[in-house]
């Protein structure tokens, strides 16, 4: 049997579909159906049961423990009792365990999995309108303002390198040409990043809020999969979330438009906004080191592509003070 990070994208969800099956009976939900909903850093499925719509994460690639996972079913659960924020709803198995886990053969660690209420809306659009685009702001500053208080048995980590404290590894996969230009971009951000960390306070944050983790029901908001939720300043948050939305032909106007409507920016924290293009393009270098390395093969496959198309993005912020994600500066 070949290990699991070596399958195919369907073998792999074929071979989680019973897991879900197994994790959704464990959760008491009686499903009707089982269905990929998506296959990327995790794996989830939406499960239609006499209970109503959930969706079962299973923690493939997260290298998240138990208590961090414990840290985010409590900041939901938090969530789940303000009534102006809609948050993915955790959801508890009869026996009241919010965390599940199972052994999955040639897996070097169990398989966890969460269980959440299915989110209504529609998918967060590309192009946001300017009500869509203060409905954000007001939502992500809603979330600063609502940290959680952890439980004794739970805990996040905290954010003190830009990529996490993870070594480049570009030059094991046969990229030192690259080595160079992206050691130079790691310190510059890390040096600007750790400028933030003296001047905003750091507390628990989203950070992976993009378009692929939201809906939408008309203006209102529903934010979902808090997975990655950390220890940071906030303004690496927006920071996260910028670098996602900068992939859409005029974004830059819709930033524009959000620092209008949040109550601080970058520079009342002592960060230039040319230090804050450094800041948005640290993800794509966190990304960039991250797939060399993921178990999801169709995800992996795109090194080669993903690789150069940083050095060129990286390249052009050199050059410029600016960092685009498309062809050409937006």
């Amino acid at each position: 049997m070949k290990p699991f990070n070596d399958l195919s994208k369907q073998s792999q969800v074929a071979t989680l579909r019973p897991f879900a099956q197994k994790f959704a009976n464990e959760f008491g939900l009686e499903p009707t159906s089982i269905r990929l909903a998506n296959h990327g850093y995790n794996t989830t499925f939406r499960i239609e049961s006499t209970r109503g719509t959930f969706a079962v994460r299973i923690n493939i690639n997260s290298p998240r423990t138990l208590e961090n996972i414990r840290g985010e079913i409590a900041w939901t659960s938090q969530l789940a009792e303000n009534p102006k924020i809609s948050a993915a709803i955790p959801y508890c198995s009869p026996s009241g365990e919010y965390i599940l886990a199972s052994d999955l053969p040639r897996f070097d660690r169990p398989l966890y999995a969460v269980c959440y209420h299915w989110l209504p809306g529609t998918p967060y659009p590309t192009r946001p309108s300017l009500k869509l685009v203060k409905s954000y702001a007001e939502t992500l500053h809603l979330l600063h303002e609502n940290p959680p208080q952890l439980p004794q048995n739970a805990e996040l980590p905290t954010i003190n390198d830009v990529i996490l404290g993870q070594t480049l590894n570009f030059s094991d996969f046969g990229y030192e040409n690259y080595t160079l230009l992206f050691e130079k971009i790691l310190d510059k951000a890390n040096f600007i990043y750790h400028k933030l960390q003296f001047s905003q306070t750091s507390q628990i944050i989203h950070y992976d809020l993009h378009m692929g983790n939201m809906k939408r029901s008309g203006e209102q908001i529903h934010i979902l999969d808090f997975d990655d939720c950390c220890y940071a300043p906030p303004l690496f948050d927006i920071s996260t979330a910028f670098f996602y939305f900068r992939s859409q032909p005029g974004w830059r106007k819709r930033e524009t438009q959000f620092w209008k409507f949040f109550p601080y920016s970058p520079p009342d924290f002592g960060v230039s906004w040319q230090d804050w293009e450094y800041l948005i393009a640290s993800r794509r270098l966190l990304l960039a080191n991250e797939i060399l390395t993921i178990a999801n093969p169709e995800i992996r496959a795109l090194t080669p592509k993903y690789t150069e198309a940083t050095a060129e993005q990286f390249q052009r912020l050199e050059q410029s003070g600016s960092y685009s994600r498309l062809d050409a500066p937006d």
